[in-house]
């Protein structure tokens, strides 16, 4: 049960860090439109 809830947490992380990164490639690509979007949702 153990080994299931770390892997479970490990591909959280994982996903979490994953889209941390597409986030981040896009503001970098496109920093006015993730600007304008950062902006419009907080």
């Amino acid at each position: 049960a153990k080994r299931e809830e770390l892997r479970g947490y490990g591909a959280l992380r994982r996903s979490l860090s994953n889209r941390r990164n597409s986030l981040w490639q896009l503001r970098v690509a496109q920093p006015g439109m993730a600007r304008r979007a950062i902006e419009a949702s907080s």
